[in-house]
């Protein structure tokens, strides 16, 4: 795995990519049977690419953001800058399901250049997960809440996604080199 930042691409052909998946997951669920989908290691580089980046926060500003796929583990680097100095982040993580079948994101590293900070991090991140949380106008029943209170926070939560008018459930990840299958279960109402 070696970082280099990721070069601006054809936006046309990111937001392909979304829709391709999008629409494999619309339609797969509509058939009210198990699935799955496999996505590329360069595929998710893609999409993540178009979320619209630099991102800013308390100062910092972190860019070019890059994911590697390894076996059973989930890798972003990117640029953070504060001020006049770059350095590149590194936060790695797993997604697991238990027998309940309630999905947890961990983050198991982070690293600033060489450097691994991943208890004060993580203490850190709870602390502002916290005072975060404590706004009335944030949902905690938002599916991207959940997500964020279980990479912050450890919470699992049940990976339940709506797409449009069909729900479907996450009911197993694999992380392999350079790609990842998901399967999903319909859920019927």
């Amino acid at each position: 795995m070696k970082y280099k930042e990721p070069q601006p691409t054809n936006s046309n052909v990111i937001g392909e990519h979304w829709t391709r998946l999008s629409s494999q997951i619309y339609n797969n669920a509509q058939l009210a049977r198990p699935f799955e989908i496999t996505i590329s290691e360069d595929e998710i580089n893609l999409m993540v690419l178009d979320s619209g980046w630099p991102k800013e926060s308390s100062g910092v500003s972190f860019s070019a953001p890059q994911v590697f796929l390894e076996p059973e583990q989930i890798v972003l680097m990117g640029t953070a800058s504060f001020e006049d100095v770059k350095v590149i982040v590194t936060v790695a993580g797993k997604a697991t399901i238990d027998e309940a079948g309630l999905m947890n994101l961990k983050v198991t590293k982070f690293k600033v250049g060489a450097l691994n900070v991943t208890l004060p991090a993580r203490l850190i991140a709870k602390r502002n997960y916290s005072q975060a949380l404590s706004n009335p106008s944030i949902d905690r029943e938002d599916i991207r809440t959940k997500i964020v209170s279980s990479l912050l926070n450890d919470e699992p939560f049940e990976p339940v996604f709506v797409i449009e008018d069909k729900k479907a459930r996450i009911s197993k990840v694999q992380v392999l080199e350079k790609k990842i299958k998901i399967d999903f279960e319909p859920v019927l109402d």
